[in-house]
């Protein structure tokens, strides 16, 4: 005996709807309602997690700058002291041609010496106009009537910036105003 297909009755072919109003409608907003707050609030962990992660990130990158800053300092400074040298040994007097020639050996040492910071990011300050705390350092005074009270008069060492902080100030003289005729004989 064969079979034959049943036939579907159409009330067995469509899910049942829910009636507005009804307890399913009204469970599946608090389904829906309750989804949306634990998306929102995982959305909210997730922003913040990634604000602490930035902020984890630009610590350590100001940590290892620190460190960075902590080793190459004292050798940059070091380098500053050689290149000192060379300008002393670059002033003594050359009085025959050894000494020229010895002093241009010391010159073209000294130049590479001076390629090799400003690579390194090291730049001379600019020493010429009025005194400025942050960049130099006053070691001594000279009465000047032709240059306005304040202005830097002559760099006795020059300072350096070290990818814009300062390395080293740059020791200077600075003018003072002359004492009057008074002030010169009391």
């Amino acid at each position: 005996m064969a079979m034959r297909p049943r036939k579907k009755r159409e009330d067995e072919e469509r899910p049942e709807e829910p009636v507005a109003g009804t307890e399913t409608d009204t469970a599946d907003q608090e389904d829906a309602a309750e989804l949306r707050s634990r998306l929102d609030d995982a959305l909210e962990r997730w922003k913040r997690a990634q604000a602490d992660f930035q902020n984890l990130k630009r610590r350590q990158q100001g940590d290892i700058d620190a460190a960075v800053r902590r080793t190459v300092q004292p050798l940059l400074e070091d380098l500053l002291r050689v290149a000192d040298h060379f300008e002393m040994a670059l002033s003594a007097p050359t009085t025959n041609d050894e000494s020229r020639a010895l002093a241009d050996g010391v010159r073209l040492i000294r130049d590479q010496l001076d390629r090799a910071l400003r690579q390194a990011g090291v730049e001379p300050l600019d020493a010429s106009g009025a005194l400025d705390p942050n960049l130099h350092e006053a070691v001594a005074t000279v009465p000047d009537a032709d240059a306005a009270p304040g202005t830097i008069v002559d760099v006795l060492q020059t300072g350096y910036l070290w990818n814009d902080v300062v390395l080293r100030h740059a020791r200077v003289r600075v003018a003072v105003e002359p004492p009057s005729g008074d002030e010169a004989e009391g």
